[in-house]
């Protein structure tokens, strides 16, 4: 069973950033105590997810299309457009090309079909599995379990719902989630294992669990956050509050 202590959040501990969003709670002002992050795909600074460029990860097509071999916005859109909002595709595609600078580290984040994945779960003694290829982000928490990095996650669905996306089209996030994933991702085997992995005290997934409204607030009849994580907000949004 993993462990934290008090320092991690603003020392050690790796925030492994997602792509859900939010509109109305202040994220950043938590999310930038973290001396290391790793992002993933495009969740990229300044969407109220922190403004720290450290790691990038990306999944294969977007690591092919960016980084490998470089695509004009005419291919991006070719590839796409059925899934990603046009519009976050015309505002994206220039900076996320331009800021890849910025990043200490851009890396693919190989899944190799779960194989590795799974292997690791098991070490673990997870009682889950993988049955589809997992996504960037749990590729990379379970790669950093691995090394033994204290792991904190913010940002992944982590309750039963359609998973929203800073790029998806309007409606693709629930088609999704009325078929249970897609051809390549499960959904729902995604989150029984990120909520072993936090229940288990592998990850600190507290701040998944926050509501998106303008108050602190937690979701309710679900996995509870960790007290590291609930003093550090406590302690974040208090000063924040008084400096204002």
């Amino acid at each position: 069973m993993g462990c934290y202590n008090n320092n991690m959040i603003d020392a050690n501990g790796t925030l492994v950033i997602g792509n859900k969003p939010y509109y109305n709670f202040s994220l950043s002002p938590i999310l930038d105590k973290f001396k290391h992050n790793i992002r993933c795909n495009f969740a990229v600074p300044g969407n109220n997810n922190g403004k720290v460029y450290d790691q990038l990860a990306l999944c294969n097509h977007l690591y092919e299309n960016f980084v490998h071999n470089p695509a004009s916005l005419e291919k991006i859109i070719d590839i796409y457009g059925a899934e990603y909002d046009l519009d976050y595709i015309h505002e994206t595609y220039t900076p996320f090309l331009d800021n890849m600078s910025k990043y200490g580290n851009v890396f693919h984040a190989d899944h190799n079909n779960g194989a590795p994945q799974n292997k690791i779960l098991q070490k673990l003694d997870s009682p889950y599995r993988f049955s589809k290829i997992p996504r960037t982000g749990l590729v990379v928490v379970l790669d950093l379990i691995e090394q033994g990095k204290e792991v904190f996650v913010t940002n992944f669905s982590i309750t039963d719902e359609a998973r929203h996306s800073y790029c998806l089209k309007e409606g693709y996030a629930e088609e999704n989630y009325i078929n249970g994933g897609s051809i390549c991702h499960d959904l729902r085997e995604e989150l029984d294992i990120l909520r072993w992995l936090h229940t288990s005290g592998y990850v600190d997934a507290s701040l998944c669990l926050l509501e998106d409204n303008t108050e602190l607030c937690f979701v309710k009849n679900t996995i509870q956050p960790t007290n590291i994580m609930k003093d550090a907000l406590l302690k974040t949004y208090k000063a924040a509050s008084n400096e204002d």
